[in-house]
């Protein structure tokens, strides 16, 4: 249960990080950036056995989660999206983000390992490091 506190605390402190970083930098270089780490800090969490370690990656995997959704939502905000949907992606980015915990929680279950649940969060991560090398549409 304190990994989760952790975890949490280190995205509450990534965002205010993430809103100063976004200042500094294009949206997709912080993107680009914080799913690299979050794929590396995932895995290296997956591998983990001491209780120190699992504290720290949580809390620099708190940090690390915590600019993906706000520079994600800038980049679809730049295109200037109807509202409708604008909606529709914000309703997708919150069942993502209750689906993979709790899909994570039946792999675990199945599994009988947390570890190989890990391997979810870190796939979703590269599909999306995948997703946002693709070259933007644009309509004509």
């Amino acid at each position: 249960e304190y990994t989760m506190v952790l975890l949490l605390c280190g995205l509450t402190a990534g965002r205010a990080l993430a809103s100063w970083l976004l200042l500094k930098m294009p949206e997709t270089t912080l993107l680009r950036i914080a799913l690299v780490l979050s794929a590396g800090l995932a895995g290296a969490l997956a591998l983990a056995h001491q209780a120190s370690w699992i504290a720290i990656l949580a809390v620099l995997l708190g940090v690390a989660l915590a600019p993906i959704f706000p520079a994600s939502f800038a980049l679809l905000m730049a295109h200037r999206p109807p509202a409708r949907t604008a909606g529709i992606v914000l309703a997708a980015s919150g069942l993502g983000a209750a689906a993979i915990p709790w899909l994570m929680g039946v792999i675990s279950t199945r599994a009988n390992s947390l570890q190989f649940a890990l391997i979810l969060p870190v796939a979703a991560v590269v599909a999306m490091l995948l997703m946002s090398s693709l070259p933007p549409r644009t309509s004509s």
